[in-house]
């Protein structure tokens, strides 16, 4: 009886490590997973205010430059 306890708690613990290998490669392939869709968020962000950016530096400027008015030339006055 007591080789068939040694041998019940050998595949115990190499169940055990099987487990722990298998967990801690799910973990490294979630934490990849997560960084890969961390980095598109922040890209897409990024671009996003870029664009806004952009649209709002384009539609100042093009206030700017429609909102000068012209002076009228003096006219010298005769006399």
């Amino acid at each position: 009886m007591n080789l068939a306890n040694e041998g019940l708690e050998a595949r115990k613990k190499e169940e055990e490590v099987t487990h722990k290998k298998r967990k801690a490669e799910d973990d490294k392939l979630w934490e990849g997973k997560w960084l890969i869709f961390h980095f598109e968020i922040v890209f897409l962000m990024f671009f996003y205010v870029s664009e806004n950016r952009e649209q709002r530096v384009d539609n100042w400027r093009s206030f700017a430059s429609a909102g000068k008015k012209k002076k009228k030339a003096k006219s010298s006055i005769l006399g």
